[in-house]
């Protein structure tokens, strides 16, 4: 309310009135009385009267649009006068107002509240009333048990489930004071406005603060992977015991568990640092977790997981008929793990190797802060890594290289070395490089460490820059395994036609319009198209100066050959969004590689269209065959 307005019309009623109170001096002093001071009236409205008595002219001040007063102003009187108060129905959270009457110099306040079927701005709420409301301005608070819970850096937050429905809650302020203690199944009270995100078509609980927090008290019902994945219950805890088997990272604890319904990846493990670098194939274990779907993958998985017991296998770790075992392994994009860095040549203060949360461990000479190259020479040096009682090992990992002068300097900048426990270093040779500057991650293959079994040995990345141009190496996934697990892309048949992404790769990408899916992007060379439109989406669907094409959800893929195709072979960015795209016509069919880097459509047609159907795809190669 405007104070200065409400004060203004406040002396200008006064000055009004005082110059009336000469024609009233047989009244007596000024005065205004009310036979009630407060009304109140049921959510259905209706009408009350009271009383005014005034010895001066008098009106109305502060009157809301659903409260009527019939008369709102009247002369002085020496006898009470009759005022109607009428309230409209109230469809809305409860209300009230003060209306005052204002006669000169006096007045009197008459103070009205009507009951509401809805809950007041700051008062508790159900979930399918906030969403119902879509209130952006005010706040509310919202009482549920929470799932889907995430702690990351870039993602933190969970969805909050009642009777009702259920909201996301992305973000609270003060995530960080309750987040170690939060698990699937806790209540938790939370006050924050509504919003919506559009990318992901959410409703959501925005700038929240968690008010309270208890801990589920719930009993836990044992099943088995096929039933916890026929469940797919992200606010309950579920008892599973199974086989351990697959790829173990053990800084998470993370493993595939398997019984006789099937299998299921376990991302997290609350008390991995008690049993990450224990658990092996093979292993029995028994847990409690929760279930998610990462969408990106096409993968169940569970989550919020806590290790109950674990019976450790009698085999070495080996899963006949599975996975091959994994002697050594770390997920540089978890830390740098027991690795060393040893720069033998760099300007003091110039950390080479950093690790990145996205990207792993990451080298370069160059320092943004100067924007200058610079001469080093730094050392990744691995842990020790015990190969004396194995019987084949193989060293595999994923990199990407980029900002070198070009592919083949890289290849002669960066490189691997190995030496027995005590000897000296020897390059070891053999592992794949990417075939061209990018910021696409490749598999290096499998590298047979046949040479150093039945020792202890050390693995070294090392790096190199000149001051003339210094190039960024990244690094992830490095695994020693008994078996090898090659680079996981199909073979490329003799005369297919092969893109590489990107403009340092030779596309001119045209911008067109497409009659059905709007503004996008077209690109022809050897009589095949490639297009991509956007399709309910307001981004830019490409990036010319990127290496990799993005195809979001709600995107649409148009591909047209003047001869038919026999097959199409996408290779991704990351395993991640390998899972996600969808022939929309139905023309061809797919299989994922084992690594998910790669989708192999095969068929015929002349045409075909595809969309990403949650998140999205990157695509940095595309491998056409035709009849």
């Amino acid at each position: 309310m405007n104070i200065k307005k409400l004060f203004s019309s406040f002396a200008a009623a006064i000055l009004v009135f005082a110059a009336c109170e000469e024609t009233n001096p047989d009244l007596g002093d000024p005065s205004v009385t009310l036979s009630k001071t407060q009304l109140e009236f049921a959510k259905e409205g209706g009408s009350q009267e009271i009383t005014l008595n005034s010895t001066r002219d008098w009106s109305v001040l502060n009157r809301p649009e659903w409260v009527s007063i019939t008369p709102e102003k009247g002369a002085a009187s020496a006898k009470d006068q009759t005022i109607v108060i009428s309230v409209m129905d109230n469809a809305d959270a409860p209300r009230s107002c003060v209306i005052t009457f204002i006669g000169t110099t006096a007045r009197a306040d008459l103070a009205i509240v009507q009951d509401g079927d809805g809950v007041a701005p700051g008062g508790e709420i159900s979930c399918a009333e906030f969403l119902e409301r879509k209130d952006t301005e005010n706040e509310y608070i919202l009482t549920g048990v929470i799932g889907d819970i995430s702690r990351g850096s870039s993602y933190y937050g969970f969805s909050l489930k009642d009777e009702t429905g259920s909201v996301s809650c992305p973000f609270p302020t003060n995530f960080s004071d309750y987040s170690a203690d939060l698990h699937t199944g806790d209540e938790v009270s939370i006050k924050g406005t509504y919003s919506f995100y559009e990318s992901k078509n959410q409703d959501q609980l925005a700038n929240g603060e968690i008010l309270s927090h208890k801990s589920a008290m719930m009993a836990i019902e044992t099943v088995t992977v096929a039933q916890f994945i026929e469940k797919a219950d992200v606010f309950s805890i579920y008892r599973m015991t199974g086989t351990v088997s697959g790829t173990i990272n053990s800084n998470y604890c993370s493993f595939d568990l398997k019984d006789e319904t099937g299998s299921i990846y376990v991302y997290s493990v609350n008390n991995a640092e008690e049993y990450g670098s224990k658990i092996k194939a093979g292993d029995k274990v028994t847990l409690c977790g929760a279930y998610t779907y990462y969408a990106s993958k096409s993968q169940h998985e569970v989550v919020d997981c806590t290790i109950e017991k674990l019976e450790q296998s009698q085999g070495g770790g080996d899963d006949p008929g599975t996975d091959p075992k994994t002697i050594f392994s770390v997920d540089f994009t978890a830390g740098q793990g027991d690795f060393s860095i040893d720069t033998r040549k760099a300007p003091e203060g110039l950390a080479v190797w950093t690790q990145s949360s996205s990207y792993g461990m990451v080298a370069s000479g160059y320092v943004k802060a100067d924007s200058k190259d610079y001469d080093t020479e730094s050392w990744l040096v691995s842990p020790v890594i015990d190969l004396s009682s194995e019987k084949a090992a193989f060293l595999s990992f994923e990199h990407a290289c980029n900002f070198f002068t070009d592919i083949e300097t890289a290849k002669k900048e960066v490189g691997v070395k190995v030496k027995v426990e005590g000897g000296e270093w020897e390059s070891l040779s053999g592992f794949a490089y990417p075939e061209t500057l990018s910021w696409s991650f490749v598999n290096s293959g499998s590298v047979d460490l046949a040479s150093y079994l039945g020792k202890k040995v050390q693995i070294a990345f090392v790096y190199t820059s000149t001051a003339a141009k210094a190039g960024t190496w990244e690094i992830k996934n490095v695994s020693v395994k008994s078996e090898p697990g090659g680079t996981d892309t199909p073979d490329v048949p003799e005369g297919a036609i092969t893109w590489l992404m990107g403009t340092n790769n030779g596309q001119s990408w045209s911008s067109v319009t497409d009659a059905s899916y709007g503004d996008g992007y077209e690109y022809t060379k050897d009589g095949i198209t490639l297009g991509y439109y956007k399709n309910k989406s307001s981004s830019n669907p490409v990036d010319a100066k990127t290496d990799h094409i993005r195809v979001y959800k709600f995107y649409a893929l148009k591909i047209k050959s003047t001869k038919p195709l026999k097959s199409i072979i996408f290779y991704t960015t990351e395993s991640a969004y390998a899972f996600d795209l969808t022939d929309a016509e139905g023309k061809m069919t797919a299989a994922a590689d084992a690594a998910s880097k790669t989708i192999s459509w095969t068929g015929s047609a002349s045409e075909l269209l595809f969309f990403a159907n949650n998140g999205q795809v990157r695509i940095n190669k595309i491998v056409f065959v035709c009849e």
